[in-house]
This record gives structure tokens, sequence and C-alpha cells, in this order.
């Protein structure tokens, strides 16, 4: 009897999840859609609608490392910003590419565009980066919304009302794949408008690790320990065929 009020409960959540999301995702999509079609605005001067320019000027730059994972598990990444002085005199921390940010120093002038008062692109010393609008990022966080009512919908169908190991592996492959396919599929929708089959294969080629990655997760008990094991049998084997190869 447990089991059956814990899905129904799960059940209704996910619902419940699925409709906000989606509600969540009308207005960023509709920005996204206007964004994807904007033009350059007349004489480059900011409108409503349209794509603007404004000269800024890099004021400082920084990084930011953060480690995830542990011991030999444990790996780096790190993100560069610029803060950037717009035509108003604001400052704006902005995250850019390596060759950005290599590119540009403090005191470099900087060429913006910007549509809706935010830059959606920076230029200096001849390197360009494009930059997401927020209406993006808020478009992606009310399709994981979805996403996840979604896979408690299917855990309810699914599944045998019962929390454990495996679930949470489970979990967690599901949650990657949503934020890999929805998070380039983003991408895809801000920055190209009309896709070529090569955009297609080359997206398809990108995301398919991901994939890969997930059915791992969620299909094997725990992925690391079954790669630990595989490499120990490797390591037997070489060792058995040495000893065989020793024999006289």
């Amino acid at each position: 009897m447990g089991r059956i009020i814990v899905r129904w409960f799960a059940l209704l959540l996910g619902v419940t999840a699925i409709w906000t999301g989606v509600h969540l995702a009308r207005e960023p999509y509709r920005e996204v859609v206007e964004f994807r079609h904007a033009e350059e605005c007349p004489r480059g001067v900011p409108e409503s609608g349209c794509i603007g320019r404004e000269t800024g000027r890099v004021t400082d730059k920084g990084t930011t490392t953060f480690t995830t994972g542990s011991g030999h598990d444990a790996s780096t990444d790190t993100d560069y910003w610029l803060h950037i002085e717009r035509g108003s005199g604001d400052v704006e921390k902005l995250k850019v590419s390596l060759e950005l940010y290599n590119t540009a120093q403090p005191g470099s002038r900087a060429a913006l565009e910007v549509w809706h008062d935010e830059v959606v692109a920076i230029t200096t010393g001849g390197v360009r980066d494009a930059l997401m609008p927020s209406s993006a990022g808020l478009l992606l966080v009310a399709l994981l919304m979805a996403w996840v009512g979604a896979g408690l919908v299917l855990w309810c169908v699914l599944g045998d009302g019962r929390f454990g190991e495996r679930s949470a592996l489970r979990a967690f492959g599901w949650l990657f794949l949503g934020a890999w396919t929805l998070g380039l599929g983003c991408g895809m929708a801000v920055f190209i408008q009309d896709p070529k089959w090569g955009e297609w294969v080359g997206m398809s080629l990108l995301w398919l690790p991901g994939a890969v990655l997930t059915m791992l997760f969620m299909s094997a008990d725990d992925p690391f320990d079954r790669y630990a094991d595989w490499r120990r049998r490797r390591s037997v084997q070489r060792w058995q065929r040495k000893q065989e190869r020793a024999r006289p």
C-alpha cells in the first residue's frame, strides 16, 4: 500500500512539473525565437527588438577554477571572465572563451552587440564571442523542470515504487541526459537560424557521447565499478600471458 501511495504522489508531482515547466517555457521560447530573427538596428542605435551596437572598455579580467570529483577521478575546469564597462558607465562581468580572454587586456576597446539591453556579443582585438541571452537560460531551466517531471512519470509507470542505489544512478543519468540534450538544443536554437544537414549531423555526433554515458549510468549498478573490474581482468590476463611466455 505504501508503494502505491508513493507512486501516485510521484505521478502527481511529475505531471505538475511537466505542466509548470511547459508553461514557464512559453515566454522565454518566444524571446529566443525573436532573438534568432533579430536584425541589426538602423544606424546601429540600440532599439527594442533589434541588435544595436555599443562601444565598451575592458576594465578587468579573471578566472574561476573549480574541481569535481576526488582522487584519480577529479577533473578541473576553468571559467574565464571579462569586466566590461558599457557606454552607460555600468560594469558587467561576462563569461567568455579562452581565446577572447587571452586577447583582451584591461583598457582594451570592446565592440558590443546589444539586444534588449543585454550584451549578446563582444569583439575585441579581432576576436568575437557570441553570448546567450538570459531568455535562453530561463528556457533551459523551464524545460529541465518538465524533463524531471517526465522522469518521475516514467518511474511511476515502469518502476516498482522503491528507492535504491540503482534508482539514484538512473535518476542521475536521466538528469545528465536532459541537461546535455536540452543545453545543446537551446544553443542550436539561439545561434543557428536555419540548420543545414551538416549542422544536424555535427550536433548529433556531439550529443552521442553524452547519450552513451547516460546509458552506462542507467544500465549498470555502478559504471565506475564495472570499469574498474574490466581493468582488473585485463591486468590479470596480461599477467597470465606473461607467465605463460616465461615458462620454458
